[in-house]
């Protein structure tokens, strides 16, 4: 019976050494994610925006982008 319970705390020292691992990893994917420059990525170079733009240049580049997405959402 005594060997029983070592065998679970073992395997439940396990699933806890595991799951900690799984928490550090996922938590230095957010760190990654929000470091690397998610702007850069994911727009193309007409609609990015600077923070030296313009207001007017702002405008200029946003308007498409809610175009697109009005058009998106009546489909």
């Amino acid at each position: 019976m005594r060997l029983l319970e070592e065998e679970a705390a073992d395997a439940l020292r396990q699933a806890e050494k595991e799951a900690e691992a799984t928490k550090m990893a996922i938590k230095r994917k957010i760190e990654q994610a929000a470091t690397s420059d998610f702007q850069a990525r994911s727009l193309p170079a007409k609609l990015r925006i600077e923070p030296s733009d313009p207001e007017d240049v702002v405008s200029e580049k946003v308007r498409p982008f809610i175009s697109i997405m009005c058009l998106a959402s009546f489909n």
